[in-house]
């Protein structure tokens, strides 16, 4: 017999049926706010030991994915006591599940349009990296916009052209373009 069903049992005899499961319902998300609460400081700890913020603002990134990642787990801990919480008065049904499937599809066809332009420039981005395609100092011409490389970060290259404006090409231009090395 599971841990949960024998305190469900011992509150059912000891008061009676709702009450017990209400009970129950309140020691259940006062463990997941506790528990939700002591992982995200020990996720966020442990990727602050790897450095994680660090690695990802050398690549050019200006977000916290400890913040992000430690907030997930302890979001994910907090569901599932609410989706127990639910089961323990009979609620969770097919209709809940079918609500569920939806917000979660949302959440990620959102979150795939939110990245839609990110990932190709990313990824062109560590091609650049890898073969020093383009380094800081050169004078190039993409398209027609010739300029010194000022920076070149993960997801765009800053360009100073010969009027001192800067321009801002996203790194997927720069792969999917004719790109000319000019001499110094």
């Amino acid at each position: 017999m599971a841990l949960n069903d024998m305190i469900i049992d011992f509150y059912k005899k000891l008061l009676g049926g709702q009450m017990a499961n209400f009970i129950v319902a309140i020691i259940i998300l006062l463990i997941a706010f506790i528990a939700g609460r002591i992982l995200r400081r020990v996720v966020k700890k442990l990727l602050h030991e790897i450095d994680l913020d660090k690695n990802i603002k050398k690549a050019g990134l200006k977000i916290s994915l400890e913040n992000i990642i430690s907030a997930g787990v302890s979001y994910l801990i907090y569901f599932i006591a609410i989706i127990e919480v639910l089961n323990q008065f009979g609620i969770v049904t097919p209709v809940f599940t079918i609500l569920l499937f939806g917000v979660v599809t949302f959440l990620v066809v959102v979150s795939l349009l939110a990245v839609k332009d990110f990932i190709p420039n990313f990824i062109s981005g560590f091609y650049i990296y890898r073969t020093g395609f383009i380094r800081k100092g050169d004078t190039v011409k993409v398209r027609n916009l010739t300029g010194i490389v000022e920076e070149v970060t993960m997801t765009k290259t800053k360009l100073k052209t010969k009027t001192k404006d800067l321009v801002f090409i996203p790194n997927s231009v720069i792969t999917k373009s004719e790109v000319t090395k000019l001499k110094k």
